[in-house]
């Protein structure tokens, strides 16, 4: 970093490079970025400035973590196929010119053994080419005038420009199991540019002591996207460098695809402040939103918000008290308002495309062809908004401990998401819409403490982080069965919906009691009909071993019907410490961060315990089933060539396990030199180490798996170890 300048400038630069090396073979990133700030004085009443930043960066990962992809198939790969295919007298078998070459899941000379139809895990990380390289530059360039004291006018003029491309070649895999014979490359390129102006007079005045401010401003956005894909197969060579255009072979089995979208959004905006002697404050304000993904007959709306507070600590009778010496800070505020959101919204909702057919259609022996929507346009799209009700409590005592309270209840109305239809109406997707409204609402709770020791040699913080969150769908509408969300899918299949009552993106599962172990609990689990008093078995072609579903509708039979909503992704409890310690150049910090009250679907679990009836590798949970402890098993009997039952098919409580977890998230110590020198630079060593260690109960690779708490294989966390120097001029 160098910092330097005089009156009339001062500048700002740093730079940055890094690399990592990712936890999967073959896998990396590499980034460069930079940032320049300058500030131009050039009157006591007009001021210029600059800030640039770019970042230039490469990598190589964003693996498939779907049961193709490297991490299930390290799982399903059985134990005695080697990485390298090996001859019958268990040397390794060699090519033409002499090295090894991968093998498969069974050796080539064992044509008589069945193995799991998935890849190599070792040859499709160490064959693979998927570079997402990205390029880009921000630039904000501004003016500030002060034409008296109490007035400025200030104009931003912001530029991002971004680059990004998705390269992903798939080499050809003949080895034994999943195989790909013909290899082809999808690539995909990103243009954004986008330019944001922003122009606001601000005007501010004392007048005894009342404190009056005013600000009344305009932005104007504006975001074009054009949008390329080539998909290119039968390439001569797989060579890294002779991955070009000219070495594919065929061009015409997928078409090119490019789309290019432009957004405009506008606003208009003002805001009042009052304060009276440091005691009570006031604050009004108000906004105007425009924008182009809406229809053009309501593409705006309103959103105001006002708040206030009462400082009881500047009341002349508390300054006068001994109470002051404990207390030196009591603020109580409280705040309501309502802002805005279409960024789930396609560029234009109102707007259709028409499709054509990939395949044509043979009737009567004459083929034809034709065309479709994507979706159904959507004419009567609105805003969908959040409205905020708070209230908090500032309190600071002793000068060394704050602390902070918030209430909310916020209530997201018109909520934005895909509008299910019938299939009838023959659109590729659902439409975008407002279905419903959200409630959220919970707690806030900060703390933080400073502290001195040994006469002000040594310095700490303690801080502490709380929130309670409850979630809600309060209203979905005329929509009388749950919301069924498209995506995230596990093995194609929907898992994830949402009801009124239940948290946004909750699991609709089976809810199971337990294991048959016997044939007579299989024969007594019966249902009798209250009007003919006749009784019939739940599960009459369970087995032995299976698991025992709950009727939970009480109709007699075990169907889609008796699944039940069982929590949600979404934290009630988020939580996150630490401390620092600065003694004679020395400094050490500490962070822990984690989550209650969420769940996690472990589908890695499900499919890696019954292998997809593929033969493959299976996980040690296995150990814990039927087959291996009839008596006390977690789990119900294997699946591996037939599951009737749908132990391992069905989505259930079984396989839905807490996602608490507590993270050493950062431990750091530094390190800064004594200045011998009056123009010596600042410098200070340091190491850290990120994601240190995690204390969870679950038993999948990771608790923080987002994809909406469905884990169908997470790419490991990375801890990191980081080595550096800062210098300061």
């Amino acid at each position: 970093m160098y910092l330097g300048g005089g009156e009339k400038i001062q500048s700002i630069l740093s730079l940055s490079y890094d690399e990592h090396k990712g936890t999967l073979l073959n896998t990396w990133t590499k980034k460069f970025s930079g940032k320049l700030q300058t500030n131009f004085n050039i009157t006591k009443w007009l001021k210029l400035y600059e800030r640039v930043s770019f970042d230039v960066s490469d990598g190589q990962g964003d693996v498939p973590t779907n049961h193709q992809g490297p991490i299930m198939g390290a799982i399903w790969y059985p134990r005695s196929a080697p990485v390298y295919e090996m001859n019958q007298d268990g040397s390794y078998a060699l090519d033409a010119f002499g090295n090894r070459y991968f093998g498969g899941t069974r050796p080539q000379w064992a044509t008589n053994v069945t193995g799991p139809n998935i890849y190599n895990p070792v040859a499709y990380l160490e064959r693979m080419h998927r570079r997402y390289p990205e390029n880009q530059i921000f630039s904000t360039t501004g003016i500030e005038i002060k034409p008296i004291t109490s007035l400025t006018i200030k104009s931003d003029f912001t530029a991002d420009l971004k680059n990004t491309e998705r390269d992903e070649f798939y080499p050809e895999m003949t080895e034994v199991g999943l195989m790909r014979t013909q290899n082809y490359r999808e690539q995909f390129f990103n243009k954004d540019n986008h330019w944001l102006s922003e122009t606001t007079v601000s005007w501010a005045q004392i007048f005894g002591k009342h404190h009056i401010s005013a600000m009344a401003g305009f932005t104007a956005e504006f975001t074009k996207t054009r949008y390329r894909a080539m998909f290119t197969r039968d390439y001569i060579s797989e060579e890294d460098n002779k991955l070009m255009w000219g070495m594919a072979q065929d061009w015409s089995t997928t078409q090119p695809q490019e789309e290019i979208y432009e957004e405009t959004m506008a606003s208009f905006l003002g805001r009042v402040g009052y304060s009276y002697d440091d005691r009570y404050f006031l604050t009004a304000s108000i906004r105007r939103d425009a924008s182009s993904r809406l229809p053009d007959s309501k593409n705006y709306d309103w959103f105001p918000s006002v708040s206030g507070s009462w400082k009881l600590s500047s009341e002349p009778f508390f300054k006068n008290s001994s109470v002051k010496n404990v207390l030196n800070l009591v603020k109580f505020r409280a705040g309501w308002g309502k802002i805005g959101n279409v960024d789930l919204y396609p560029s234009d909702v109102a707007y259709a495309p028409t499709l054509n057919y990939d395949w044509a259609i043979i009737i009567g022996g004459n083929s034809y062809s034709g065309s479709y929507l994507e979706t159904m346009p959507n004419f009567y799209a609105r805003w969908e908004t959040t409205e905020q009700t708070s209230v908090g409590l500032d309190l600071t005592l002793f000068n060394s401990l704050d602390i902070t309270v918030d209430w909310y209840n916020k209530i997201t109305k018109d909520l934005v998401d895909r509008v299910p239809i019938v299939g009838h109406m023959g659109v590729e997707n659902d439409p975008y819409g407002n279905i419903g409204n959200v409630l959220n609402r919970g707690w806030e709770f900060s703390v933080n403490y400073n502290g001195s020791a040994a006469n002000g040699q040594v310095s700490y913080n303690v801080w502490g982080n709380y929130s309670y969150n409850k979630n809600e769908v309060r209203e979905y509408g005329v929509r009388k069965e749950p919301l069924q969300h498209s995506e995230p899918l596990l093995n194609s299949s929907y898992l994830l919906y949402s009801d009124v009552g239940q948290p946004w993106y909750s699991f609709l599962v089976y809810k199971t009691d337990g294991i048959f172990r016997s044939q007579d609990e299989i024969d007594n689990y019966v249902w009798t009909n209250p009007e003919t008093g006749q009784s019939t078995q739940i599960q009459p072609d369970a087995k032995v071993g299976d698991l025992k579903f709950v009727d939970t509708n009480g109709d007699g039979t075990i169907s889609d019907d008796d699944r039940e909503f069982i929590g949600s992704y979404a934290p009630v409890h988020t939580f996150s410490f630490g401390g620092s310690i600065n003694w004679k150049g020395f400094d050490f910090s500490i962070m822990f961060q984690g989550v209650a009250g969420n769940y996690v679907y472990n589908g890695l679990k499900q499919m890696a315990m019954n292998g997809r009836n593929d033969y493959g590798n299976l996980v040690t949970d296995v150990l814990d089933t039927w087959d291996f402890n009839p008596s006390s098993s977690k789990y119900p009997r294997l699946g591996l060539y037939e599951d009737n039952n749908g132990n391992y098919t069905k989505f259930s409580d079984l396989f839905l396990e807490k996602g608490d977890y507590l993270r050493l998230k950062n431990i750091t110590l530094g390190y800064t030199l004594p200045k011998f020198a009056k123009n010596m630079p600042g410098i200070r060593f340091y190491f850290s180490c990120d994601n240190v260690c995690t204390i969870t109960g679950y038993s999948g690779i990771d608790p923080e798996v987002g994809n909406y708490g469905i884990d169908s294989g997470v790419y490991p966390l990375t801890r990191f170890f980081n080595f550096g120097i800062n210098l300061n001029f």
